[in-house]
């Protein structure tokens, strides 16, 4: 009797977990084929590489100096406020779960394609002319990802500036000093 319990309950975990349904499996066969999550792949490092640590260390005091206590950018320490700034940056970009990348598009094509529009795209994906316009749109959808990421670098330096000046103009109508070596300021 616990032998044929068991049975079932083995049979039972693997249907309740049983693999994808006609859709999802055909959709699973396409995204592989498109290699769709694999143009994620290096977004990690995208994000990281073009942070100076360096800038944002010092951008950070200008703003803040009293968040660093005794610490400045002429203290024998500062370079380890900058690797706990390039630490930040790396944890903040954290690491692209293509597996879950992979899901999301086997589910969305899974939802929104139905089962013989899948066959169709799996079959056109498969010929020299899909497979042609599959790596020019997974080259375009890498240098849009290249793009934004510059774009938002970008904006958040000058959104940083905008913030100083503006908390500078704003200390200044409340009768307080501008902060040594704070925005505004030459070294």
């Amino acid at each position: 009797m616990r032998l044929l319990f068991g049975i079932c309950l083995t049979l039972f975990c693997c249907c309740a977990t049983a693999a994808d349904s006609p859709k999802e499996a055909v959709a699973r066969r396409l995204v592989d084929l498109l290699q769709a999550a694999d143009v994620y792949r290096g977004t990690d490092a995208l994000c990281t590489s073009s942070f100076d640590s360096r800038a944002a260390a010092r951008a950070s005091f200008d703003v803040t100096p009293a968040m660093f206590g005794s610490l400045s950018p002429s203290s024998p320490a500062w370079g380890e406020v900058e690797t706990l700034y390039r630490d930040y940056r790396a944890a903040a970009c954290g690491k692209t779960d293509l597996a879950a990348v992979k899901e999301i598009y086997i589910q969305v094509l899974a939802n929104r394609l139905s089962l013989p529009d899948l066959e169709v795209a799996l079959a056109q994906a498969r010929t020299p002319r899909g497979k042609a316009l599959q790596g020019a749109a997974n080259e375009a959808a890498r240098m849009l990802m290249i793009y934004l990421v510059e774009r938002q670098q970008h904006n958040e330096i000058r959104a940083g500036e905008s913030f100083q000046q503006g908390l500078e103009r704003l200390k200044a109508s409340q009768g307080q000093p501008a902060c040594e070596g704070g925005a505004g300021t030459a070294e």
